[in-house]
């Protein structure tokens, strides 16, 4: 049960690329995870890449927006859109615009609204000041992270 999240430490070069790559390969092989999931376009390039040299999962690939990106990225994006086994976008007129693209196949995409239930979750001061004092963040902070039992400030 519980979810584990992993940094490749990945930077803007080639030996980083890597050594990543690398890590990454080397993650799954240790973990041997049911599902990766990927979300947005650098992530889900590198997965589907990746998938070449392990394949023994499924393959998630999702995106937050209706935007591509330039001729390129639709490139690779058509060129490698059979690897995942699913595609997920956070709106029907988004995972259109990646359908239309090439980028996913419209039998194995879907769209998955990125929504809050506003009725179920509404603002309240003074469980957001309980909270924030339970946890110890400072009141300069404005936004935090709360993730199995540590706090990340952006």
């Amino acid at each position: 049960g519980n979810i584990v999240i992993d940094h490749l430490g990945m930077k803007k070069d080639i030996l980083s690329l890597f050594h990543s790559a690398k890590r990454y390969i080397s993650i799954l092989r240790e973990f041997r995870p049911d599902i990766v999931s990927a979300h947005l376009y650098h992530a889900n390039i590198f997965t589907r890449i990746m998938y070449f040299f392990y394949a023994n999962y499924t393959l998630i690939n999702s995106e937050h927006s209706k935007f591509v990106g330039s001729e390129l990225r639709a490139f690779c994006y058509k060129l490698t859109r059979r690897i995942p086994r699913a595609c997920t976008n956070v709106s029907q007129e988004a995972l259109g615009n990646f359908i239309d693209k090439g980028a996913f196949i419209k039998g194995s995409a879907q769209y998955i609204y990125n929504g809050i239930d506003t009725d179920k979750f509404v603002f309240s001061e003074s469980h957001r000041q309980r909270l924030r004092n339970e946890f110890r963040v400072p009141k300069e902070r404005k936004n935090s992270v709360r993730n199995k039992n540590r706090i990340f400030y952006p």
